[in-house]
């Protein structure tokens, strides 16, 4: 071949190959890169930020999963937390139970420290309405009887309060005020003891079973020729309720007087001792006409009592060794006669009994009160059986 040809060649292949070279080079595209589109703010947004600087949406891992019926908020996300994609399916709240800042229960189901805020006494002694009311929005009116303890004194006297008394037969008109203490009915009374200024067993015990025996006495009203009652809730001096047992005597709790007859026209005190209290510090007994007014006996088990009545109206028992008197024999007839017949009769009466007892402070309780409260509780309920001859009791609620 010729050699001029040979270069021509040559030549058009390298003109050709760098044509190419170029025309790739300025032409094409990048591989891979695609133009960038606008993206648009939702109109609720006031941000003028692009939606792609939101978080990408993930699990939390610091949240806590709480059982449905969980009263405890969800454990809030922090700060770098990033929002679920999904909502989780709500359930239904539950109304968590109010807690209850006035009554902390100390033991059982029967002991309580309640800390008045100013709420709970009025005028410096207690309202009773006031703590039951406020009692039973946290607890359950389950007991006959509450007994208030406080640590001030109060108008400086105990006293009982009746709630509701639909018994007949006791010398009163049944009532029931149960409303306006919060009770849909169980409640029967509120005792409240002052304690100067705190808890003191050495009468307690007698000044408990006062006050709660005083739901059923002593309300038999005086006749002009049996003047029983002292002040329409106490029994008289000269009606001598004591309980004999041997060589000593029990006094009644709701008063009275324990006397011998000199057969001579004048009668004395009783010179025997009293009779030994029983485990803790009650020394007194209610007498037969007390159990049959408590619903505890029948009438048939009534024994006679004695009333004397002085021939001066204005001597104390003690004024003289021997006092010219005139002695009646009061039966319990002669007391269905003045109040009826009690109704329930025994046997369909009552006879086990609820107490609460709430330790009333204004002060910081100290741990000797708290026990001395703890103490009362537990061993009251072998007092009131000491006191009504075992014919009543106290039980626990539970």
């Amino acid at each position: 071949m010729n050699i001029k040809i040979i270069f021509l060649i040559l030549v058009i292949a390298v003109i050709v190959a760098f044509g190419t070279f170029f025309f790739l080079t300025f032409n094409t595209p990048p591989i891979g890169i695609e133009p960038l589109e606008p993206v648009a703010v939702p109109e609720e947004s006031s941000s003028t930020a692009n939606l792609m600087e939101k978080p990408v949406p993930r699990p939390n891992p610091e949240k806590t999963t709480l059982p449905e019926n969980s009263e405890n908020p969800p454990v809030s996300p922090s700060k770098n937390t990033a929002v679920p994609a999904t909502p989780t399916t709500p359930t239904t709240p539950t109304t968590p139970t109010t807690p209850n800042t006035f009554f902390t229960l100390l033991e059982g189901d029967s002991v309580f420290l309640a800390k008045d805020d100013g709420t709970l006494s009025s005028n410096d002694d207690v309202d009773v309405n006031a703590v039951t009311k406020r009692f039973f929005q946290s607890h359950p009116d389950q007991y006959d009887f509450i007994a208030i303890f406080t640590d001030f004194p109060g108008n400086g006297s105990n006293f009982n309060l009746t709630v509701k008394n639909p018994i007949q037969g006791l010398g009163i008109d049944p009532w029931d005020n149960s409303t306006s203490f919060g009770s849909s009915g169980t409640l029967k009374a509120v005792v409240v003891e002052h304690v100067r200024p705190s808890v003191d067993n050495s009468y307690t015990f007698i000044d408990l079973a006062h006050e709660i025996s005083h739901y059923w006495l002593a309300y038999i009203p005086n006749q002009p020729s049996l003047p029983i009652n002292r002040d329409g809730a106490h029994w008289s001096k000269w009606f001598d309720t004591a309980v004999r047992s041997g060589s000593c005597f029990s006094r009644d709790p709701n008063g009275g007087g324990a006397y011998v007859d000199n057969g001579d026209g004048t009668f004395s005190l009783d010179p025997k001792p009293g009779c030994p209290p029983s485990k803790g510090t009650a020394s007194h007994k209610v007498n037969s006409l007390d159990l049959y007014l408590m619903g505890l006996i029948p009438v048939s088990e009534v024994t006679p009592l004695t009333l004397w009545i002085p021939d001066d109206p204005s001597i104390e028992p003690s004024d003289s060794p021997a006092i010219k008197g005139t002695k009646k024999i009061v039966t319990v007839d002669d007391i269905i006669k003045i109040a009826g017949q009690r109704s329930p009769a025994y046997p369909n009466t009552q006879k086990d009994f609820k107490v609460a007892y709430i330790y009333l402070a204004k002060g910081v309780p100290s741990d000797w009160q708290i026990n001395n409260i703890k103490w009362i509780a537990q061993n009251f309920p072998q007092e009131w059986s000491f006191v009504t001859g075992g014919r009543s009791t106290i039980s626990p609620v539970k």
